[in-house]
């Protein structure tokens, strides 16, 4: 009953279709095919920080619609912000860190960057308090005495967070060993899905 109830919310709702990204209680996956009694995910992960097929079909029964939070990332829009988070020491070199990963997700939209502003300031997707600032950015916390987060947000296509996301982590580490990126580096193994 709880199944055919969550369908029936889902359906009235309609909060996603087949072929949007969503998260759901520790679920994550593209729909696939969606029923009154269930939805049928394509797993993506491993965990949250990742964006790649698992290879896994997750079949969730609709009463999950009932009491969680449901997060989506459509594939239907061009840009998405995206936002991931690289651990460090607390220690005398945060602030090179920071700079460093600054540094990198600027390299990394620098070629879609217009593009990402124009769809942004677009009517369709005006924010309700005003435009979005969308220009990369590094947030700190402060984890425990010995950790700092680095929060990195930027503006990406929707099909690549996950290939620019690698791109970045791999410029950083390269400028935190102090050798230059290589710009004609093709990121072999890195692909978007």
């Amino acid at each position: 009953i709880l199944c055919f109830i969550g369908g029936f919310y889902k359906w009235l709702s309609k909060p996603f279709s087949v072929g949007d990204r969503i998260e759901i209680s520790s679920f994550r996956g593209e729909v696939v095919d969606y029923k009154f009694l269930s939805t049928t995910l394509i797993e993506i992960g491993p965990g949250k920080e990742h964006s790649q097929y698992t290879g896994r079909a997750l079949i969730i029964p609709n009463s999950i619609y009932l009491t969680n939070t449901i997060a989506k990332e459509s594939h239907t829009e061009s840009f998405a912000l995206h936002s991931f988070t690289v651990p460090i020491a607390n220690d005398e070199n945060w602030m090179t860190s920071e700079m460093n990963l600054l540094l990198a997700s600027k390299q990394a939209c620098s070629e879609y960057f217009h593009s990402a502003q124009n769809f942004f300031a677009s009517e369709k997707h005006f924010f309700v308090l005003g435009p979005v600032n969308i220009e990369p950015r590094v947030q700190i916390s402060i984890v425990s005495p010995k950790q700092i987060n680095l929060i990195v947000r930027l503006p990406c296509p929707s099909l690549q967070t996950n290939q620019v996301q690698q791109n970045i982590i791999r410029s950083y580490l390269e400028l935190q060993s102090n050798r230059k990126p290589n710009p004609l580096d093709t990121r072999v193994g890195v692909t978007a899905t």
